[in-house]
């Protein structure tokens, strides 16, 4: 990220990002993971889906007015995208006889579509971001950041016959965000169908429970015999839209506090996944030397709670968003990251005349 004068920042970024959500009848999940140990009967569905997909993004924000104590930022980011992995299927059976373990099903239909995923398994990091890809897109995130700063004389001061401002400090009171993240699609050359109807068999625990999405999906059309009458396409499938509303408040010294939630905007199709909502709020404190914060994350479909740390020392910064995850499953995925924060010109300008 670089700033251009007073009022402009732009910002160049790379990622890779995947997902994979269940739906329906969550008695199955249940039984598959090993939380129900008396296995469900009668009908049953299910759905479940899988992508993944590297974006470079490319982001430019100003500062589009500044009366003293009102501020106010926009800004917006566009991404090219290449499109890695995608698997969706759909599938209801009858259900009777079970243990905990088999579970025999009856009248079974399953439907779905993949990508050609298989030359993407065990890829290597700079193999996903620069290698071949299943399908290209674009996508979008808009928003804007209002700051109430009405203690102007801590950070603003005269230099050389100018009013500047402390760049290294923040200014405000507080600040709400709105966002809309993840516009767009992705067009994927070739998505395979799969079908298979009145099939009778036995779902295992074993052969699902534990699994990676790529394990899922492979045995599913192995049990189903997906392959059968495959049907290849072009697809575009929607990007995870979501929005979301952010609040930031001083709460004296160097201490703030944040609360953001973050929700899904509904696909007007099943090709796509949806985000789900997510309600994060907690304490930071920010420093010459580093910054340190501790968040609390609530998931309101799913009904869970996560403790998230975040560590700024000098340049090093990193954090997780699920602690107690890394230690023990507590049924939510541990994601961790670590970086540099290496700043240019974050520092207040020489007085070149020597008279402030």
């Amino acid at each position: 990220m670089a700033r251009l004068g007073r009022k402009h920042a732009v910002g160049i970024t790379t990622r890779y990002r995947a997902a994979y959500g269940l739906s329906g009848n969550y008695d199955l999940v249940r039984w598959i993971n090993g939380t129900l140990k008396m296995p469900p009967t009668g009908q049953q569905s299910l759905s479940f889906a899988a992508e993944g997909y590297t974006d470079y993004a490319f982001s430019y924000a100003v500062s589009l007015l500044d009366l003293g104590t009102h501020h106010l930022k926009v800004g917006g980011t566009v991404k090219l995208i290449r499109g890695l992995q995608r698997a969706n299927l759909n599938s209801q059976a009858n259900f009777a006889g079970g243990t905990t373990t088999n579970l025999p099903y009856s009248g079974a239909t399953v439907r779905g579509t993949a990508s050609d995923i298989s030359s993407f398994q065990n890829a290597s990091f700079g193999r996903s971001l620069m290698g071949p890809s299943a399908g290209r897109g674009t996508g979008f995130d808009v928003g804007a950041a209002y700051e109430f700063r009405p203690k102007q004389r801590f950070y603003r001061y005269h230099m050389d016959g100018k009013l500047r401002a402390a760049e290294e400090m923040n200014k405000y009171l507080f600040r709400i965000g709105f966002s809309l993240l993840d516009l767009g699609q992705i067009n994927y050359n070739e998505l395979t169908d799969y079908s298979a109807s009145r099939q009778s068999g036995t779902v295992r625990q074993a052969d699902y429970k534990d699994k990676s999405s790529e394990q899922i999906r492979s045995q599913l059309v192995g049990q189903f015999g997906l392959a059968t009458g495959a049907d290849a396409r072009p697809v575009s499938v929607l990007l995870p839209r979501s929005t979301s509303v952010q609040l930031d408040v001083f709460l004296g010294r160097s201490w703030f506090g944040n609360v953001v939630y973050q929700s899904d905007v509904p696909l007007p199709t099943t090709q796509g996944l949806n985000r789900g909502s997510v309600v994060a709020f907690g304490p930071r404190s920010e420093g010459p030397g580093g910054e340190l914060a501790g968040t609390v994350y609530y998931y309101p479909t799913i009904q869970k709670v996560a403790i998230g740390l975040h560590v700024k020392a000098g340049i090093f910064i990193g954090g997780t968003d699920n602690l107690l995850g890394i230690f023990a499953n507590n049924g939510l995925a541990p994601h961790i990251y670590a970086g540099l924060a290496i700043p240019f010109n974050a520092r207040r300008p020489k007085d070149r005349d020597k008279d402030q």
